[in-house]
């Protein structure tokens, strides 16, 4: 899932975030991150392509109601 939320940020309020590491792959698992990491690898993975990020966000970006938009890289 690229877009997900809103989520409740004691920081930020409500917030979208955007993940673009496909599909929610890191080599940490930090105790901050908002969604659990379901792969955790060192090798890299390509990022999603800038178009597909805009599309995906736009989607959900009137029907929401968000203070902030966070982005995982």
């Amino acid at each position: 899932m690229i877009v997900f939320g809103p989520d409740t940020s004691r920081c930020l309020g409500r917030s979208v975030g955007i993940n673009n590491i496909p599909p929610k792959i890191c080599s940490d698992a930090c105790v901050y991150c908002q969604r659990k990491t379901s792969k955790i690898q060192i090798k890299r993975e390509a990022y999603n392509n800038v178009e597909y990020i805009v599309r995906e966000v736009s989607k959900i970006y009137s029907h929401i109601s968000h203070n902030n938009i966070c982005v995982a890289s």
